[in-house]
């Protein structure tokens, strides 16, 4: 006899909805449920049956079912739910686009995610992984792949099925080599393999075609390969903290380079010729932290370049042919063995800033430099940069500079002073 006046549809109904009201309720409170949060895969599953039991018991009773009759339904309903539930969640991954799961202490790649078909961007950065799982070469669609500051020893082969990849980043790994299988991607654009023990380029990385931005920093690479240079659309070339001691002529086949970083190596000569032609492009030249004693003249032909960082070389002057990069904003020069500016960088774009702290300038230099500045200031206001000097302190106190600089620069300007800088 039935306790409650119900109907056989709503009956139908009570039973299918009791796993699922159960498990949603595992689900929501499982957040404040410690314990809970530690159980395994299988066992949250058995907390989720004992719960929808326990929701089952009053429909039993009325049905006068047995145990054995009322368990079996209850199995068959749970299983249909979960059947449910599992092609719902891999309906869902099928349409996931990008994965983030950076600082998770992951030692390995899950396997499911081979199910992510769509799959077009993973970061996997910063977490401990020491293979590179097959799993992430079954998704077809991905574009970016981030696996930096892990323990990655190598890069499989299966790699060049990812023929969609624009984007590959392997740098802070424990690589020895370049993995050559990089070569198969040929629609690769951005490749950073930084803090990695590689000594040399292979002659194969002219087949990335492709490719714009390339960064190889603090690698111990030794030479500067000539196959870079064949890489036509490179924009940013970054080898900054390597043991490079010279730089090709034929870098200047770069013809859309944008930003170049040579800092931090053992390069002795800057040749002449590599600023002629169409590397014109360049707008960032980071050459700082070298062993320069010179700079060709021909560098005033990058009429395009905003940044240029010479500091910390043994440069003892500078050529005039600096004062024509017309579009010029930072000038960095400091810790060099300069005694005196050219004149003619007076004329320099009045936004550029120019840094040339801890040089060996004179007085008479620094005196000359300021006065012409300031009739360059009173011809064309567009013109005469900021510069921040500190001069040979043999020859004057702090105090003493000071009120000789603003004599100076204090007499009937009509303009912002330079600014000098102590250190």
């Amino acid at each position: 006899m039935n306790i409650l006046p119900i109907s056989s549809a709503s009956r139908i109904a009570l039973y299918i909805a009791a796993p699922i009201a159960a498990d949603l309720f595992v689900q929501y409170f499982q957040k404040d449920m410690k314990y809970f949060s530690n159980l395994d895969f299988w066992s949250k599953r058995g907390v989720i049956v004992i719960t929808t039991l326990v929701v089952m018991i009053p429909l039993i009773a009325q049905e006068g079912l047995s145990l054995i009759a009322a368990a079996a339904c209850l199995g068959m309903f749970f299983l249909a739910y979960k059947l449910l539930e599992v092609a719902y969640i891999n309906g869902r991954l099928k349409h996931i686009e990008t994965i983030d799961v950076q600082d998770q202490s992951l030692t390995k790649i899950p396997s499911k995610i081979s199910q992510c078909v769509n799959l077009r961007g993973l970061n996997l950065s910063c977490n401990q992984l020491q293979h590179f799982s097959d799993a992430i070469s079954n998704l077809p669609n991905l574009e970016v792949l981030l696996l930096g500051e892990n323990q990655i020893t190598t890069v499989p082969q299966s790699l060049a099925r990812l023929a969609q990849l624009r984007a590959l980043g392997l740098e802070d790994n424990k690589l020895e080599a370049f993995p050559e299988v990089i070569f198969a991607l040929q629609n690769l654009s951005d490749l950073v393999l930084s803090d990695n023990t590689i000594q040399n380029i292979p002659p194969g990385i002219k087949k990335l075609s492709k490719l714009q931005v390339f960064v190889l920093c603090n690698a111990q690479l030794s030479k500067f390969s000539d196959e870079i240079c064949e890489l036509v659309n490179l924009k940013d070339l970054n080898l900054h903290s390597n043991e490079l001691s010279s730089i090709p002529l034929t870098i200047s086949k770069l013809t859309q380079l944008e930003y170049l970083d040579l800092s931090h190596n053992q390069t002795k000569e800057f040749p002449s010729g590599i600023c002629k032609g169409p590397v014109e492009s360049l707008q960032s030249l980071l050459l700082d932290h070298n062993q320069l004693k010179s700079i060709p003249s021909d560098i005033g032909c990058l009429n395009k370049l905003r940044n240029l960082c010479l500091e910390q070389n043994q440069l003892d002057s500078l050529p005039t042919s600096l004062a024509a990069l017309s579009h010029l904003e930072c000038l960095f020069i400091s810790d060099n063995k300069l005694t005196e500016m050219p004149l003619e960088l007076a004329r320099l774009p009045r936004k550029c800033v120019i840094h040339a702290e801890r040089n060996q300038f004179t007085k008479e230099a620094v005196e000359n430099f300021l006065k012409e500045v300031k009739q360059v200031r009173v011809q064309n206001s567009d013109l005469g940069p900021d510069f921040y000097f500190s001069p040979k302190p043999s020859e004057y106190d702090r105090a003493t500079w000071i009120d000789h600089r603003m004599k100076i620069l204090d007499e009937d300007r009509p303009y912002q002073t330079s600014v000098i800088v102590f250190e």
